[in-house]
């Protein structure tokens, strides 16, 4: 019996100027992405958040079922009424994400990190 989450590295997260901070800097195997998505909820939820910035700026490529996973995590949170961007994005990520561009077409991205707080600034 496996066990979920155990045995890998989890996405770390923070929280400044009352957005939800996630820098992916782990390799994202399926659990990972599942612990990401709950970690993510629950820390949206827990402290009342409004804002999620998601920075993939450390992911030089990325298949497209991680980013059907991204995706969904940045619709999950839509759905709790969080206003999210995607940062950060490298040339050969934005070929794998244009793939599956019905799923990324409602999702708001910004180049760099302090574009996306300054975007999230100004939809508050």
């Amino acid at each position: 019996m496996s066990k979920l989450h155990t045995d890998r590295a989890r996405v770390g997260m923070s929280i400044s100027q009352g957005v939800l901070l996630i820098p992916l800097q782990v390799e994202l195997y399926d659990d990972v992405l599942l612990a990401l998505q709950e970690d993510a909820l629950q820390y949206l939820e827990q402290h009342a958040l409004k804002h999620m910035l998601l920075d993939l700026s450390q992911l030089q490529v990325i298949d497209q079922h991680i980013a059907q996973q991204l995706a969904q995590l940045m619709h999950m949170a839509s759905l709790l009424g969080t206003t999210g961007v995607v940062t950060g994005i490298q040339p050969a990520v934005a070929v794998a994400l244009a793939d599956g561009q019905d799923i990324w077409a409602h999702i708001n991205t910004a180049l760099t990190l302090d574009a996306g707080l300054k975007w999230l600034k100004n939809h508050a």
